[in-house]
This record gives structure tokens, sequence and C-alpha cells, in this order.
């Protein structure tokens, strides 16, 4: 929930490395992280206010649900062709390879049984997510969340 009982923000404090950021709720910090990517513009000395640095920022549903396009458009984006490693005994070459088991391993990422694959993330994000909550819920976030991200990503 974004607002505890008694009305007030459920605050969010998030580590990064050293640091520790503090946010008003789970929503302003979506807000936060990716306005720093989205709006991170500087002026420079002649009026150019192009990124200080290239980004590119891919919705999470569009790697699970469009893997082999996203895949395509970032390495034609970053001057890379889609193609096949020398090391990877288990693709055949010039063949997509959909890793259907979880990416994650090791121990920081929970036990084997709790990691999602690719089937276990269609059936998990492929519903709206806003059934899920209440309407009061669903109002305060799209009052919260950032007009202009949300609608560029197609949250809208």
């Amino acid at each position: 929930r974004l607002k505890k009982e008694n009305y007030e923000w459920n605050t969010v404090d998030v580590n990064f490395g050293p640091g520790k950021t503090h946010h008003k709720s789970l929503a302003h910090f979506w807000n936060d992280w990716y306005g720093e990517y989205f709006y991170k513009n500087f002026t420079s000395h002649d009026g150019d206010t192009t990124a200080p640095f290239p980004r590119l920022i891919i919705r999470f549903e569009d790697i699970i649900f469009f893997p082999r396009e996203v895949t395509e458009k970032v390495c034609k984006c970053a001057g890379g062709v889609l193609g096949h490693r020398q090391d990877d005994k288990d693709v055949v070459h010039g063949k997509f390879h959909y890793v259907v088991r979880s990416a994650k391993a090791g121990m920081g990422h929970g036990p084997a049984s709790q990691r999602n694959g690719l089937v276990d993330s269609w059936i998990r994000y492929s519903d709206d997510p806003r059934k899920n909550y209440d309407k009061e819920t669903v109002t305060l976030v799209e009052d919260v969340l950032d007009s202009t991200m949300v609608e560029t990503f197609g949250y809208r």
C-alpha cells in the first residue's frame, strides 16, 4: 500500500552502494529513479540541452513479452548485430536463444524454487495490474506517478 491506515505515506528507503535514498512512497521512488534518467539534461555553455550520457530505457514487460524484438532493436541502436556467441553450444547458429529458466542465479537471488522463469513471468505479468487494487489506490497512483513518463512508457 502507498499509504498507511492513518493516511501517512509508506516511506521507502533504498540502499545504493555506500549511500541510501529516502522516498515518500514506492510510487515516488519510481518517479525519482526513472526521472533521473528520463529528465537528466544539462545546459552547456553554448545552450545545448542534450543528455550528458547516452541512455536506453527498456520496460521490463517488453523484455518479458518481446525478448527477440527488444534485443534486435538494442543491438541495432548500439551498433551491434544479433548473432551467435561462439561459446554458446546450446544455440543453433543464427537462432535467438530464449532463456526459459530464471536468468538470475546465485545466493543473492533467493531460493531457485522462488525465482521466475520465462513462462512464470508471462503468467505473472500478463494481466492488467490495476485489477488487483482498489479504486482508491489506483487513483492515488495515477495522481502520484509522473504523467509524462507514464505516457512516454505507454502505461496509459
